[in-house]
Order: C-alpha cells, then structure tokens, then sequence
C-alpha cells in the first residue's frame, strides 16, 4: 500500500512538474533578478549621490575663498563648470537644484537677469523639492519683476504655495503694487506681510511698518487732522 502511494505521489509530481514547473523556474528567475536589479539600482542612487556630493564640495570649497564677497574670474569659472556638471550628470539630486540656484545668484551678481531667470527655471521645471519651491518663485518672481513684467510677476507670486514664507510673499505683491501705483492692493500686501511676519528681527518689522506708512495718501492724512479740527472747533463753540 504506501509503496503505490510513494511511486502514486512521484507520479503525481511529474504530473504537476510538467504543468507548472516552468512557471515555478520563471517566478524564481523574476524574483533573484528583481532582487539583483533593485540591489543594483540602489548601488547606482548611493554612488550618484556620493559623486555629486563630491563636486558640491568642490563648489564650496571654491566659494570659501570668496574674500570680500567677490569670487576671482578662476573660481567663478570652476563654479560654473562644477555647477553644470552638476545639472548635466546629476539632475535628479539636490545638489544640481543647490548649483543652479547658486548659477542665479552669480548671475545676478554679474548683472545676467536673463540668465539668472533659465537658471532658476530650469530647476522649477526638473522636480525640484517641494521646499525649495517657494524660495525659487520668490526670487524668480522678483527677477521677472526687474525686467518690467511686473503682471508676469504677480502671477508667479499668486500662482504659487508660498508656505512658511507668506511674509515675503505679501511684501514682494506690495513692492510690485507700489510700482505700479496700485496703493490701495499695496497697503492690503504690506498689512498682510506684517500679520504673516514670524520674523524675531525687528529690523524686518521695521521696514514693513515704513513700507506701509508709504502707502497711505497724504491726502488722506490731510482730510483725518481737517476732520480732528473740525470736532475741536465745535466742541468750543458747545461750550460758550
């Protein structure tokens, strides 16, 4: 009896071999090279990173050297070559966002606004963080602004989740409305920069308690001490 079983049990697993061991070897197969591929892929991320890393340091180390805030034509040039390696090899890491913001600010430094802006949408346009974000589309929207697209501007500043820096973000608006003689969305701006401002810097405080006092309409101000008089005027006359 249980020698038919065992040779029953043998035929039976040839049976199912037959029918399913190809499938088995396959799973196998997907699963070691699956295991090897992400293995592999992980090994590839750690060694990008470190690389770019590598050239990071070479950037700073390049702006450690920066002596009253001016950079020789040498390093200048290394940066910007650090920095586009950066971008070219290595576009999916941090550290090519950190190189082209630092291509902008250079940019500004050297009066280059047109390319400060690729530099900043270039970034804006590859993924960049999510913190990031708002820090870029502030500058970018103030760069846009130096050009006279001041609606272009505005729309960058609306358009965008301006998170912890609501602040900026309101006082950046009020600039713009200033400039264009838009008092009333200005005094809106500035008021909301000072509610938004978490700032401990009372010099920031400062600037947009002046900025806001710009704001108001002499005229206005005219029209409130005319109005104080008036009172005033009638109150003694009441108490003849």
């Amino acid at each position: 009896m249980s020698q038919r079983t065992e040779e029953e049990n043998i035929e039976a697993f040839k049976t199912w071999w037959k029918e399913n061991g190809l499938k088995v070897v396959a799973g196998i197969v997907l699963l070691v090279g699956g295991y090897i591929s992400w293995d592999l892929y992980e090994g590839k991320i750690k060694s990008e990173a470190e690389a770019a890393s590598e050239i990071w340091q070479s950037i700073t180390d390049s702006l450690s050297e920066e002596t009253g805030n001016k950079l020789t034509q040498e390093n200048q040039a290394t940066i910007q070559k650090n920095a586009e390696l950066l971008k070219k090899d290595f576009p999916d890491t941090s550290y090519a966002h950190f190189a082209a913001a630092l291509k902008a600010r250079l940019a500004v430094e050297n009066d280059e606004v047109d390319q400060a802006i690729t530099e900043l949408t270039w970034s804006l346009d590859n993924d960049v963080d999510d913190s990031l974000k708002s820090i870029l589309n502030l500058r970018l929207a103030r760069l846009v602004a130096t050009k006279g697209d001041y609606e272009e501007s505005l729309e960058v500043l609306r358009n965008t989740d301006p998170g912890s820096l609501k602040a900026a973000y309101e006082e950046a608006k009020g600039d713009i409305y200033m400039i264009l003689d838009r008092k009333e969305e200005a005094y809106t701006a500035y008021n909301s920069a000072i509610l938004f401002n978490k700032s401990s810097d009372q010099l920031i405080n400062n600037v947009l308690q002046l900025k806001l006092s710009q704001v108001n309409p002499p005229e206005i101000i005219v029209d409130q001490v005319d109005e104080v008089n008036d009172i005033e005027s009638e109150t003694e006359i009441e108490s003849l």
